[in-house]
């Protein structure tokens, strides 16, 4: 073991103030496990990836959203997801940011050009077809 931190452990970053420590000492126990399911949802849905919303829905887990949700971030600062540049709506109607894992990442698919409606709320499955 070289004591590096691996993708599923829990991050903290150097400026973290008292209550994110204590968030962090609380979440570490099952971040990890969250990390990888979160990751596993992603690779199941592919090209098609998952906003925040989809991944609390998918995994199952509503009651714990602000558990779930700093995963895909975490992912993707350690190069596991990207954010694409495709946005769909949550159950609120607000759009999300897609995160998709990098083994399916497509630069055409995931970061089209501005103002070419991609960037713009789509459904699973991606943009229409016409």
């Amino acid at each position: 073991m070289t004591g590096q931190p691996t993708l599923f452990d829990a991050p903290v970053h150097r400026d973290a103030t008292d209550t994110e420590l204590e968030a962090a000492a609380r979440i570490a126990p099952v971040a990890g496990d969250l990390r990888r399911r979160v990751r596993g949802l992603a690779l199941e849905r592919g090209v098609d990836g998952v906003t925040g919303w989809e991944t609390v829905v998918g995994l199952g887990l509503e009651r714990h959203e602000t558990s779930v949700r700093p995963r895909l971030t975490e992912l993707a600062k350690d190069g596991a997801f990207r954010k694409s540049r495709i946005r769909r709506p949550n159950a609120h109607g607000n759009r999300e940011v897609v995160y998709i894992a990098v083994e399916y990442w497509s630069e055409e698919l995931h970061n089209p050009a501005r103002g070419d409606g991609r960037d713009q709320p789509q459904p699973i499955g991606g943009p229409a077809k016409g």
